[in-house]
């Protein structure tokens, strides 16, 4: 998925610049989904969501959201087994989930997969 993401950032690197979009890596949502429940219970929540990776990631010229970037397309695998694309919109704060199984979850079980994304991007986008 890596090599996937890659090329297809570079495929389309105009396009994406001029839309203000950026695809990310795997580990993005991997990072996020991880975090999940540690993020929940602190009370700190910005220590929990920002790390040495997420920062540099955060900050990296010429992508920085808000800034040069407004709509981020993550990869994000569900249960070990099921890909599907998110299409993060930091203008207006919503996440289209692309999936081409879209009767393999609930709308509910879906929910709760996006939850550490969803908790998590405010903070990380005050960064």
């Amino acid at each position: 998925m890596d090599i996937l993401i890659e090329y297809l950032g570079s495929l389309h690197a105009k396009t994406l610049r001029t839309n203000r979009a950026m695809f990310v890596a795997p580990w993005f949502s991997a990072h996020l989904q991880g975090k999940g429940r540690s993020f929940r219970a602190a009370r700190r929540k910005t220590l929990v969501a920002t790390d040495s990776r997420v920062t540099k990631f955060l900050t990296t010229e010429g992508k920085q959201w808000g800034v040069d970037v407004d709509t981020l397309y993550a990869p994000m695998i569900w249960d070990g087994n099921h890909w599907v694309g998110l299409c993060i919109r930091l203008t207006t704060w919503d996440v289209l989930v692309l999936d081409p199984r879209p009767g393999l979850k609930s709308v509910e079980e879906v929910a709760i997969l996006l939850a550490p994304v969803a908790e998590m991007l405010p903070y990380l986008a005050k960064k």
